[in-house]
């Protein structure tokens, strides 16, 4: 048997219904199926917040055929809308693990963001408060601002975990493990006339219903801080154990910067 290396991907869409009466919304969110050229965009071309992208590759080598390697492709993380007031949600860093078995490689990915639009907004009004400010006080003005704002009405994060499953014989599998009370959620895999193919010249497809987030809203506003309370499905809390607290936001990917 020839060497192969096989690349496969699945993705969640996370987004805000327009039942909410969010002023930031996606109305009626994704479609069913959409083109795999719009899992990258970050233009508006898909209503979403955030995607999780999973992609990753194997090697299978030999006679009779093992798996050699695996591992995830640069492209396979967030992409991100803005949110309110167009301002960049911050994400959280990555969780990633794979799991080498002799007929199956799985790889799990967490991925994360957090709205900053209050605290932005309340940083600003800060720094030019009222009146005259000495300009040595303003970063001062400009953190307290942000604080009160994060504490009058600061968001927890939104996240999703997801798994892929790629087998020695060709096969492969995706599926949501764990997720945020809110926002909604959709889950997209490659039909399977698709796989083996160049991920912008084939299609996602909805697997599953979407999650309903509407009735979730408070209850994610409340307990969505803190460490996960449960394995499986939507959970209250987050993998990062990011609290109420946490104005300076410790384990946020590379480069970005909450304060």
């Amino acid at each position: 048997m020839a060497d192969s290396e096989r690349t496969e991907s699945i993705c969640s869409l996370s987004w805000i219904n327009g039942k909410t009466g969010l002023p930031e919304n996606d109305k009626n969110g994704p479609p069913s199926v959409f083109s795999g050229a719009l899992v990258t965009r970050e233009d508006d071309a898909l209503p979403f917040r955030f995607v999780n992208l999973l992609e990753a590759k194997v090697l299978v080598v030999g006679t009779p055929p093992r798996i050699v390697s695996g591992g995830y492709t640069a492209a396979s993380k967030i992409y991100k809308n803005p949110s309110f007031g167009q301002i960049p949600s911050e994400p959280f860093e990555p969780k990633r693990s794979v799991i080498q078995l002799p007929d199956r490689v799985v790889f799990r990915q967490t991925i994360g963001a957090r709205t900053v639009s209050p605290e932005v907004i309340g940083q600003e009004a800060g720094g030019v408060g009222g009146g005259f400010v000495n300009p040595l006080l303003i970063p001062i003005t400009r953190r307290i601002g942000r604080a009160a704002a994060h504490a009058l009405s600061g968001f927890p994060p939104i996240w999703t975990t997801i798994e892929l499953t790629m087998y020695l014989d060709g096969r492969s599998e995706g599926k949501v493990l764990q997720h945020s009370l809110f926002p909604s959620m959709n889950f997209y895999t490659r039909p399977d006339q698709f796989k083996g193919q160049a991920r912008i010249a084939s299609s996602y497809q909805q697997v599953g219903a979407s999650y309903d987030a509407v009735p979730q809203l408070d209850h994610w506003k409340a307990d969505g801080w803190g460490a996960l309370h449960n394995d499986v499905g939507p959970c209250e809390g987050n993998p990062w154990g990011y609290t109420r607290d946490d104005l300076t936001l410790r384990p946020v990917a590379s480069g970005t910067r909450i304060v």
